[in-house]
């Protein structure tokens, strides 16, 4: 049992005991520059399609009711639900399944022996027991180094002991690498373990948010688009937000459905300010996505096209009639004028494979032309241990070959881009 937090159920407790607060308002909300708005979906398409792909989606959200000016790069994050099947399992595990919907009360107990108290505030003080699984902690995560006693409730488990000792620290960290890296995936390798509630609420992390990057221009009137691909891990389970998304989108169609987000703090990773600044564009799948919102940005400015620099895009993705995300757009984009080149590396699309990097190599003189003479801003958005890796690489070793610079000299030289904010990376894992 928990000395620290206490919960109670307000039995026959009407719906007036709940504090009248918002979901959001108890979400855990990093790099906050803004507060928490409800904005309803207004369209959203599938932007791929056939086999050996990532179902990916264009989502507009209306911004009609709110007031804040975004740049294109910004990001917004996106407060998830939990996947209601997988809430109703623990509850069900842990035997409380028939109390998902009454009210409880959460408190610091009395008893507590606790100096220094760390109490959920991600969780509000009272509300409906189902509602804390559903959006304030991280089930996807075990409890934290599992949980202080906990080798007391899993005494009748034959391989606890290892556990309970700092020296359990390796096998801990293999145990929830298999199969009990969720909170479901944990108590159902230990059976017969049932942990009290408040010992649970006491340990685990609170849900996040998932940032994605704004697909669109400022200037589309009272709208803003985001682009995701769906999460599909080898245990069947979705991603928690995207999985979230796409079944509001199946089952209601988007239509008057509503998301909490909220818009993150700004980094450097946005269009420059000087529109006759060149540009270089590296992205892979839905790294596109804040390129295409440069590239609408141009498109909707009043800006004379003989006044912009240039604009050279690179994109990868698997085949060039599946996943090549916005093609009809940014064919619009070069026809337009707001997009100088594009240079695309389809990896499925024949024997050989063909990746960004390759098409970097293959106009390295021009890439290297742009950035020592031409005072080019190279942006790179994809995943950090394979694409944003690999484009460095290229990019130095072009430095090598056409900038007149050795391998050491090459690499001092894109740090102190990088510190220039001449070269901006923006990256997952």
């Amino acid at each position: 049992m928990s000395d620290y937090l206490k919960l109670t159920f307000l039995e026959n407790a009407s719906d007036d005991a709940i504090e009248k607060v918002k979901h959001h308002e108890f979400r855990n909300k990093p790099f906050s520059n803004t507060e928490v708005f409800l904005v309803p979906i207004e369209k959203f398409e599938l932007l791929t399609k056939g086999q050996d792909v990532r179902r990916t989606y264009d989502l507009k959200l209306s911004t009609k009711d709110i007031l804040y000016d975004f740049l294109p790069g910004d990001t917004i994050g996106i407060l998830p639900r939990n996947h209601i099947a997988e809430v109703n399992e623990i509850l069900i595990r842990l035997n409380i399944e028939s109390r998902a919907e009454q009210i409880y009360q959460l408190t610091i107990s009395k008893d507590t022996t606790k100096k220094i108290l760390q109490y959920q505030k991600n969780i509000p003080s009272n509300g409906v027991l189902k509602d804390i699984f559903l959006y304030y902690i991280d089930i996807r995560k075990p409890p934290k180094k599992l949980w202080p006693n906990f080798h007391l409730i899993l005494k009748k488990q034959q391989n606890y002991k290892k556990f309970h000792h700092t020296k359990g620290t390796k096998e801990y960290s293999e145990l929830i690498n298999g199969g009990a890296r969720t909170l479901l995936g944990l108590l159902n390798t230990f059976s017969s373990c049932l942990p009290p509630l408040e010992l649970i609420l006491e340990h685990s992390l609170p849900s996040q948010p998932r940032y994605y990057s704004i697909a669109s221009s400022p200037l589309e009137i009272d709208s803003l688009h985001v682009t995701f691909f769906v999460v599909e891990h080898d245990d069947g389970t979705k991603g928690v937000c995207t999985g979230w998304l796409e079944e509001i989108l199946k089952k209601t169609e988007g239509e008057h459905m509503k998301i909490p987000i909220y818009f993150r703090k700004p980094n450097n990773f946005r269009i420059p300010i000087k529109f006759s600044t060149p540009i270089i564009m590296i992205a892979t799948g839905t790294g596109l996505a804040p390129f295409k919102g440069f590239l609408d940005h141009r498109l909707l400015s009043k800006i004379s096209k003989c006044d912009m620099g240039e604009a050279f895009l690179y994109y990868g993705c698997r085949y060039s009639d599946r996943d090549f995300l916005y093609s009809k757009q940014i064919n619009d984009y070069l026809k337009e004028g707001v997009l100088t080149s594009l240079y695309t590396a389809f990896s499925r699309d024949r024997n050989e494979k063909c990746y960004v990097q390759d098409r970097i190599n293959e106009n390295g003189e021009t890439i290297v032309n742009y950035i020592l003479n031409k005072d080019a801003i190279v942006y790179v958005c994809g995943n950090t241990k394979t694409m944003v890796k690999d484009v460095r690489e290229a990019v130095v070793n072009n430095l090598v070959k056409y900038g007149d610079l050795d391998k050491q000299h090459a690499d001092e030289y894109l740090k102190e881009l990088v510190c220039q904010n001449k070269f901006i990376v923006d990256s997952w894992s």
